[in-house]
């Protein structure tokens, strides 16, 4: 999941009950067109980011949450929650967003930054801090990355005023910078 590319959003934001045509996002670290389609979509999308990410963690007792985002799987909206395990191996769980059930899971390589002692801040966290960053806002993917030398968490919310990015630091849970998506 770092290579940050979801897919398809449109099953994701129909769940939310936000009739959209097909939303596909591909390429950078950016995923502005899919948090300004799910800035309407309030937060009645069935489970949270959070909430996937504990639901992944219980299945792996001592894992580390790397990356949360939306996704698409057989039509239906997904949360992709890649967990780093205790061995330094990734494993992937595709839930249903609407429910939390666990579809399907694989084994999924890791982004050199999970590869690392694990970050200080959790992803729920992280989640955590975001949303209160940006009040009414709903965190619709979080993602472990390096940003000048440093492990942050890049979390994008879908804010009532448009698509935000928010910045946090994985050893300290400040916030570094927080602005508007592209």
């Amino acid at each position: 999941m770092s290579r940050r590319i979801v897919l398809t959003a449109t099953a994701f934001l129909l769940s939310a009950g936000v009739g959209l045509g097909m939303a596909a996002v591909a390429g950078a670290r950016s995923t502005s067109a899919v948090v300004a389609q799910a800035s309407g979509a309030g937060n009645s999308a069935g489970i949270t980011a959070a909430r996937a990410a504990a639901i992944a963690l219980q299945r792996v007792p001592g894992g580390t949450v790397v990356d949360v985002d939306p996704g698409s799987e057989d039509g239906q909206a997904v949360w992709e929650v890649l967990v780093r395990r205790a061995d330094n191996t990734g494993i992937e769980f595709y839930l249903k967003a609407t429910t939390g059930e666990i579809l399907r899971q694989e084994r999924e390589s890791l982004p050199p930054e999970a590869l690392r002692p694990g970050p200080a801040v959790t992803a729920q966290r992280a989640i955590t801090t975001a949303a209160a960053a940006v009040p009414g806002g709903r965190v619709i993917a979080i993602d472990l990355d390096t940003e000048n030398g440093r492990t942050v968490w890049d979390v994008d919310v879908a804010g009532p005023d448009g698509p935000i990015e928010v910045t946090i630091d994985a050893a300290t849970g400040r916030i570094l910078q927080q602005r508007r998506a592209d």
